[in-house]
């Protein structure tokens, strides 16, 4: 119900940024053989949200896809949403996931961006990613660092080439 409730708020305010709406792969498993019903879909619809303005982070826990995920996953993206890969970084991202689901948007996880301050090889592994973002077209915000408010007070948002930085703010 959180996201039905970001939702509703979202349109009530008539906002005009992204809204990210976090889902893990699994959650979709109960879309398999229905993605039209996907209650991200009817909420905009129901609110009236353009879903131009929608992005879908497909985070990546358990990054097990077939090709009925990505059925469903391609599903927002005819809808008119765009879909971003959450956390890219963080376990054993690799271009597959890229490959098969083709984001719009891809969020690196700050431990990730931090890594690439102290070594050669995950700041030009970061530099390659950012030209390639460029290079598909990977949406306007291409690659997003992701981190918290509490790591922007502290100081904590690594100084790099990452076009955007998205933040969790905190209480």
């Amino acid at each position: 119900m959180v996201r039905r409730y970001a939702m509703k708020k979202y349109a009530e305010e008539k906002r005009n940024e992204y809204l990210f709406i976090n889902i893990r792969l699994a959650w979709l498993d109960n879309y398999i053989n229905k993605p039209e019903e996907l209650s991200a879909l009817q909420w905009a619809h129901e609110f009236g949200i353009s879903l131009d303005r929608i992005v879908i982070e497909i985070t990546e826990e358990e990054f097990n896809i077939d090709e009925a995920h990505i059925n469903v996953a391609s599903y927002y993206k005819k809808a008119g949403c765009r879909i971003a890969l959450d956390d890219y970084g963080k376990n054993d991202s690799n271009i597959d996931r890229i490959a098969l689901l083709q984001p719009d948007i891809i969020k690196i996880n700050m431990d990730y961006t931090h890594k690439s301050e102290k070594s050669h090889i995950y700041r030009e592994y970061l530099k390659y990613l950012s030209r390639f973002a460029e290079a598909e077209k990977l949406g306007s915000a291409r690659l997003l660092e992701y981190g918290t408010s509490a790591d922007m007070e502290k100081g904590e948002i690594p100084d790099s080439f990452v076009g955007y930085a998205a933040m969790a703010f905190t209480g």
